[in-house]
């Protein structure tokens, strides 16, 4: 297809509509994952297990903010119980070697975040979080659901 340049469609992370987490703010993106905790929560048999895979992250270079902490704190609130932390290697094994498998959004934020002079590198590793249902927590109300 000769003159013919790349057209993008469906290429962008959601909207920016009200409802998306990624477009929320810091408060926002907390309360709206606390909402969704508490409903996951009241589905979950008594011992049932969630796992919550995130990583820590940098909006400047002097603002670095643990993302997994946050989060593990918010599920405690509404009563999860902590099992195990751990780490999960973003890798592939390919002919006996491990090798990084970088998402596109990873690449695109490392260089959108070192275009705006943030001291970032390819994230290699999310924080695994793995809680199990607990008693719930009377000073938390759940979120409506």
């Amino acid at each position: 297809m000769t003159g013919t340049g790349v057209r993008k469609r469906a290429h962008l992370y959601g909207d920016r509509a009200r409802g998306n987490l990624a477009y929320a703010g810091w408060s926002g993106l907390l309360d709206g994952f606390a909402a969704i905790v508490s409903a996951s929560y009241r589905l979950l048999r008594p011992g049932g297990t969630v796992v919550i895979t995130c990583r820590p992250v940098r909006r400047s270079p002097d603002d670095f903010i643990d993302l997994p902490g946050e989060l593990l704190t918010v599920a405690q609130q509404v009563g999860l119980i902590p099992v195990q932390r751990c780490a999960a290697m973003l890798a592939a094994v390919r002919d006996g070697q491990i090798v990084h498998r970088a998402s596109m959004f990873g690449l695109m934020a490392v260089r959108k975040s070192r275009a705006e002079g943030l001291p970032v590198h390819l994230v290699a590793h999310e924080d695994v979080l793995v809680l199990r249902r607990g008693q719930p927590n009377p000073g938390v109300a759940p979120a409506d659901g």
